[in-house]
């Protein structure tokens, strides 16, 4: 029983070190976003999941030379690399930038160039950002497996979504949640 108590607590340990996906990194994530603002906060959090990432990639390596059998650290460490690498916000972020930016042009300017998207339920709405145009407003369409149109959106409501909840929301899920 000793043992199963000491594995949780390890285990709970690694989980809160400061390194995205881990709950530490995300706990870090929302204080730095709370302090500074969504990209600087996203910014640095991500820096500092490289660092911890490249720090445990250090320690798996030292772990292997000295047991000669236990690489699991290892492992660990280039999963939490590989996240690092291809989880990329800052794309969806500077889309985010430029979207707002255009708001401020927009009602300068009173008239504005549109665009129509049209997306599956299951998409994310991080996905949708990635194909929206900085100068362009849009409209969005969701279609379910059938091709049906179950929602129409404006480009305000997914920002304002995505900053709501997150950009990793598929557009099924926020529409159970809004509804």
């Amino acid at each position: 029983m000793r043992f199963f108590i000491y594995a949780n607590i390890c285990l709970a340990l690694f989980n809160m070190l400061p390194i995205l996906p881990l709950d530490g990194g995300r706990i870090l994530k929302d204080v730095l976003v709370s302090k500074m603002g969504l990209v600087r906060g996203c910014k640095y959090t991500r820096r500092l999941s490289l660092i911890f990432s490249a720090l445990l990639l250090v320690l798996g390596i030292f772990q292997y030379i000295i047991s000669k059998y236990n690489f699991s650290i290892l492992l660990i460490a280039g999963y939490m690399l590989y996240f690092q690498k291809s989880d990329r916000p800052e794309e969806i972020l500077m889309n985010i930038r430029n979207l707002l930016f255009k708001r401020s042009r927009f009602l300068k300017k009173g008239v504005y160039p549109g665009r129509e998207l049209v997306v599956l339920e299951s998409t994310r709405l991080g996905e949708l950002i990635k194909s929206m145009d900085f100068d362009r407003f849009h409209i969005i369409y969701v279609v379910n497996e059938n091709m049906r149109v179950v929602r129409v959106f404006t480009e305000q409501e997914i920002i304002d979504y995505i900053m709501k909840y997150n950009a990793d929301i598929s557009f099924r899920d926020l529409m159970e949640t809004v509804d």
